[in-house]
């Protein structure tokens, strides 16, 4: 089904992407010539602050 198609992922919340990349793996190894993600929102990322420290 899903042998050279090109395919559009929608996803209302991105976070680390650990779900679109392991949705857009699975595509790819059934076949997709290419996977594009669309995300309606980003959850804010906790790694560093604005002065690009390590939050604790």
């Amino acid at each position: 089904m899903w042998q050279d198609r090109i395919v559009l992922l929608f996803d209302d919340l991105f976070a680390i992407g650990r779900q679109v990349r392991a949705v857009a793996r699975l595509l790819r190894e059934a076949g997709a010539v290419q996977v594009r993600g669309l995300v309606l929102a980003r959850a804010p990322w906790r790694g560093t602050d604005r002065q690009g420290t390590l939050d604790s």
